[in-house]
């Protein structure tokens, strides 16, 4: 992997840097600052294609991921990656293209994904944090999503590992398998066009700060939407709520009623308009826990692309 030289950009005119994620590492956040920043970036010769706040549908349709579940949920139409590759190539410039779904795309897919955009014009940037820290806030993404499967039952169950035969969340590892996705896409657009981009979550500009010296434009370009939504942790009651909430709901609820009422109603007045009570527990990750997330973290250094089962 290249390591960009300081106050020299990593991006060159022409080029596109496809953020792939992964989850749960300030994309969020990302995100709207590029797209509050459009009009600043494309002063200084760098375009953030289409009007939404990341480039998720499109990305959806090229991995072919469902968008919510069987009832009710549906595939996003091929029309909306070859619209987003169409005006990639009528844009002049440097080009930025950012959704998470991205990395959950297989070899194959990868590679179309590359091909489509232009081959050579590509390098890859990924956002990655500590699988410890990753824990928490995705099982709390899983529950907004309709799960309700509890903590401690996913928790042992993820953490068996990647390869785990039939697993709760299959996405989890697709998505947290670090080493196999940096060496996939090291493999597909060369070493020394991605770039990885560790997330420290004491520094909230620091995520900025670092896409700015990638593409190449001045520091503070890049300014967050104080109107985007703040997508905060939950503490312990708020997720049990929901929980409970999906528990009864059951699987036969269809997912545009549970996405409008529940996730864009209910769960976003949760988390915008209320401020958890100080004595609000948050929730934690167990010792064991912890030392199996560094434990894969070691075999991932040691065996790039592949950690073993959880070991007894």
């Amino acid at each position: 992997m290249e390591t960009p030289v300081p106050n020299s950009p990593w991006l060159n005119d022409g080029e596109i840097l496809l953020h792939i994620g992964v989850h749960k590492t300030g994309t969020t956040a990302l995100q709207g600052a590029f797209a509050n920043s459009r009009k600043a970036l494309r002063s200084q010769g760098v375009a953030y294609p289409g009007d939404k706040v990341s480039h998720y549908f499109a990305s959806l349709a090229v991995v072919g991921q469902r968008r919510g579940w069987k009832t009710g949920g549906q595939h996003l139409p091929m029309q909306s990656w070859t619209d987003l590759v169409d005006e990639v190539r009528r844009t002049t410039g440097k080009i930025a293209l950012s959704s998470e779904a991205f990395c959950e795309a297989n070899d194959e897919v990868a590679e179309r994904i590359v091909a489509d955009l232009g081959g050579a014009r590509v390098k890859v940037a990924i956002t990655l944090r500590p699988l410890e820290q990753l824990i928490p806030s995705t099982w709390q993404q899983y529950i907004k999503a309709g799960t309700s499967v509890p903590y401690d039952t996913w928790l042992a169950d993820t953490m068996q590992g990647p390869g785990t035969a039939k697993p709760i969340t299959p996405s989890f590892w697709k998505r947290n398998d670090h080493a196999a996705l940096v060496e996939r896409w090291c493999r597909i657009v060369g070493p020394e066009r991605v770039a990885v981009v560790i997330v420290d979550s004491s520094d909230r500009n620091g995520v900025y700060r670092s896409f700015e010296s990638l593409i190449g434009v001045t520091e503070g370009t890049l300014v967050p939407n104080p109107n985007s939504p703040s997508n905060r942790s939950l503490s312990v009651p708020e997720v049990e709520l929901i929980r409970s909430l999906n528990e009864k709901l059951g699987k036969g609820v269809d997912w545009g009623d549970y996405n409008r009422f529940v996730r864009q109603g209910g769960i976003l007045d949760l988390v915008e308009k209320r401020t958890p009570g100080p004595d609000e527990p948050r929730l934690t990750v167990p010792g064991w826990a912890v030392e199996r997330s560094r434990e894969v973290g070691r075999d991932a250094v040691e065996a790039p692309g592949h950690v073993p089962a959880a070991r007894s």
